[in-house]
């Protein structure tokens, strides 16, 4: 078990252990033998339900039309998609 990369280079990771890695985070990744992050619990769903969230407020679209646009159609139009302003730390 290594770690899965902590820059850019992940938003293209088609691996399902390093998905995983971002999704459920180490605590729930490395008991099943994937990469680590060095994210909490669950960190990965906290970013995509904040980076929609943005999305679907500065485009004005609904949430059928987000599921067929890109995700980095999403992350190009999110902006900082309110996580300058999150609750956890940076590590």
């Amino acid at each position: 078990m290594g770690a899965a990369p902590r820059d850019g280079a992940a938003l293209g990771a088609t691996a399902p252990g390093v998905i995983a890695a971002y999704l459920y985070g180490d605590a729930l990744a490395a008991p099943q033998g994937h990469p680590t992050a060095g994210l909490p619990p669950y960190a990965g769903f906290e970013v995509g339900y904040r980076l929609v969230r943005a999305y679907l407020r500065r485009t004005g679209r609904s949430l059928a039309e987000a599921m067929a646009t890109s995700p980095m159609g999403i992350l190009t139009e999110a902006g900082d998609g309110g996580l300058s302003g999150a609750a956890y730390p940076s590590g």
